[in-house]
């Protein structure tokens, strides 16, 4: 039987998981509206992913339901053993997650260095590796050691764990810096073409908040923190949900224009082009054409109807 700490936090785990999945709702309905607004289909492959991705964590959340319920009421009727198989379901399905979320912020990060495969191809064998040992993770749920010695695979499912996870965690932020980096460099340019004021300020907090992926991160540093601990249910029950939030509030900024590689207003849009030149031409309704030393980023400002002209490696 669980001690009174992990019963509170298979509890607070709880609620927070069905906070977080509401708000994912909403969050995946809006970025659909969003994408069908602009004239996207459906069948996309970065929004195919991102159906994937909520039904997976909508098939995690009913999975975890269940779960803490036998966890919280171990006198119910076969409560270890369907407890264990609900557990086993849900690691399956969060290794996936994990990784799919990791894709679609890799995707975002190779978009935005100009399309470079050598920028994520470091992050993206890691991500393999990830893949590899939550499936491992969830494989010793159905260890025969459960009848004979569970202690050991306790041991080994920490062990596993914790190194699946760290893994993961380093995944993700190699990705969370290159897309701060990228975000920095590129800021420095608009800066020095267009000026400073706080307005532009408060769009590189948003971004470096919101684009970067730091959500997940910081949800996942506390996560191998906890891990094997009473108290990891706090963490463990909404992580799922959080990789479903992050990557899709940053693609409907992507969507509403309002992304970091795109500054969308009643006359302009900023974006991301790679360019061989060793200049930056910025142009726009109310200025001349300036000259900017840039190395290997083309920035163009162009007249554009609001978010309507989404470009389309913006996604």
């Amino acid at each position: 039987m669980a001690s009174g700490t992990g019963l509170s936090a298979v509890t607070i785990g709880t609620i927070l998981e069905c906070v977080f999945y509401g708000a994912y709702v909403v969050l995946f309905v809006l970025y659909l509206v969003l994408q069908r607004r602009n004239n996207r289909g459906f069948d996309q492959p970065l929004t195919l992913a991102h159906i994937l991705l909520f039904v997976l964590c909508t098939i995690t959340f009913f999975l975890d339901i269940p779960s803490g319920y036998m966890l919280l009421v171990p006198d119910a009727r076969g409560a270890p053993d369907t407890a264990r198989k609900l557990t086993l379901g849900s690691v399956s399905v969060f290794a996936i997650i994990d990784f799919l979320a990791q894709m679609i912020l890799l995707y975002r990060c190779w978009i935005i260095w100009g399309k470079r495969w050598v920028v994520v191809i470091i992050p993206g064998s890691l991500a393999l590796l990830t893949l590899g040992g939550g499936f491992a993770l969830a494989g010793l749920f159905n260890s025969p050691l459960w009848g004979t010695n569970p202690a050991k695979v306790d041991h080994l499912f920490i062990l596993t764990g914790t190194a699946t996870n760290s893994v993961s965690l380093t995944v993700n932020a190699l990705t969370t810096l290159l897309i701060v980096t990228r975000i920095v460099l590129t800021s420095r340019e608009i800066r020095s073409a267009l000026g400073s004021n706080s307005h532009h300020s408060l769009r590189i907090a948003t971004a470096l908040l919101i684009e970067s992926g730091l959500l997940i991160l910081a949800f996942q540093l506390v996560y191998v923190i906890l891990f094997g601990q009473d108290s990891f249910n706090i963490i463990s029950a909404p992580t799922p949900q959080i990789y479903g939030i992050t990557p899709t509030l940053l693609n409907i900024r992507v969507a509403m224009g309002a992304a970091y590689d795109k500054t969308t207003g009643k006359t302009r849009t900023l974006r991301f082009a790679h360019s061989d030149r060793a200049t930056t031409h910025v142009t726009g309704p109310s200025m001349s054409a300036a000259g900017v030393q840039s190395r290997d980023i083309n920035i163009e400002v162009d007249d554009v109807p609001n978010s309507e002209g989404a470009a389309d490696d913006a996604v």
